[in-house]
C-alpha cells in the first residue's frame, strides 16, 4: 500500500505554484556592472543610511541605471546588487534602527527603479 502526501494547497483546492526563479546572467556580477558604479552606490548608500537625502543616492542610482540598461542588465538584477550592497551597511540605532533601516531601503528601491525606467 502506498501512500500520497499531498500538498496543503492541492487539498484546498488550488494547484500549487512552481517555485521563484531570479534570472541567470552568463556573466558574473563583477563583470557586468563598473566596480567604480558599485563602489559609488555602496558610498551613496551608506551616507543615506547616516541622514536620509535624496541627492548623492540618486546621482548613484543614476549612474549604475545607465550603466545598466547600456549593458542590457534588467532592472531585476539592478536591485539585486542594491539590496546586496544594502546588506553591507550596519542599522546605526538598533533600538528603533531596524524599522527605519527597512524603510529607508525601501526609499532606496523605489528611487531605483525611478532611475532606471527615467
Amino acid at each position: 500500500m502506498t501512500s500520497c502526501r499531498l500538498h496543503r494547497s492541492t487539498v484546498l483546492g488550488q494547484v500549487p505554484l512552481p517555485p521563484m526563479m531570479a534570472p541567470h546572467s552568463s556573466l558574473p556580477p563583477h563583470e557586468r556592472l563598473p566596480s567604480e558604479t558599485l563602489e559609488a552606490l555602496h558610498r551613496a548608500l551608506v551616507e543615506f543610511a547616516q541622514q536620509p537625502d535624496d541627492g548623492a543616492l540618486r546621482e548613484a542610482l543614476h549612474a549604475l541605471a545607465v550603466e545598466a540598461r547600456d549593458r542590457g542588465i534588467p532592472p531585476e538584477e539592478v536591485l539585486v546588487h542594491l539590496k546586496q550592497i544594502w546588506a553591507t551597511i550596519p542599522v546605526a540605532n538598533p533600538r528603533n534602527g531596524v524599522q527605519e533601516h527597512a524603510r529607508t531601503l525601501q526609499r532606496a528601491v523605489t528611487m531605483c527603479i525611478q532611475e532606471y525606467f527615467r
